[in-house]
């Protein structure tokens, strides 16, 4: 038995070594990227996606807005910035994605345009990335249709910021689709 503890001890050191190598990798292309020029989603202003389903025919209808900033030529996804609608929900939810990589402490903030970031702890993070997220106030909404540019801002766990404009292209059409 002893073998087989020091396989699975190896084989989890290779998996952790791996998701390094990838987070690395990710948070080198943000800041070649950022040193570069504009990010693929802020420079083609892609607009904001609308998506809407059921659970059934007759089920209420959850609708999501969402805007994807991913690195020019790798399609890295760098931050994801979606506005969930649930069924018989008052009021939206925001949840903020960023790639593996960001130090968690320093949480993520929200800017609309040059008003004062809204901060966010880390809710969790997964296989695709760190999430935070909230409530969207009714004030916070105005804003966002108001808002020209969005910023993320979160810290790579090398402690430098990287700051991703989010385009608000599209989004006054995706919001009238989700409502």
């Amino acid at each position: 038995m002893p073998s087989a503890n020091r396989w699975s001890i190896a084989i989890a050191a290779m998996f952790l070594l791996a998701a390094a190598a990838l987070v690395g990798f990710a948070l080198w292309q943000a800041d070649k990227a950022r040193q570069s020029g504009p990010l693929a989603a802020e420079a083609d202003g892609a607009p904001w996606s609308s998506t809407c389903t059921a659970a059934g025919r007759n089920e209420p209808i959850a609708c999501m807005i969402e805007q994807r900033v991913v690195l020019r030529g790798t399609g890295t996804l760098l931050t994801a910035v979606r506005l969930n609608f649930p069924p018989n929900a008052v009021t939206p939810n925001i949840v903020i994605q960023t790639p593996f990589g960001l130090a968690l402490r320093s949480g993520i903030a929200l800017q609309i345009d040059n008003d004062a970031p809204i901060d966010f702890d880390v809710q969790t993070c997964d296989q695709s990335g760190c999430y935070a997220g909230s409530v969207v106030t009714g004030q916070m909404l105005t804003r966002f249709t108001q808002a020209a540019r969005l910023t993320v801002h979160f810290v790579g766990i090398n402690k430098r910021p990287v700051d991703v404009p989010v385009s608000m292209n599209g989004f006054a059409a995706a919001l009238k689709n989700a409502r």
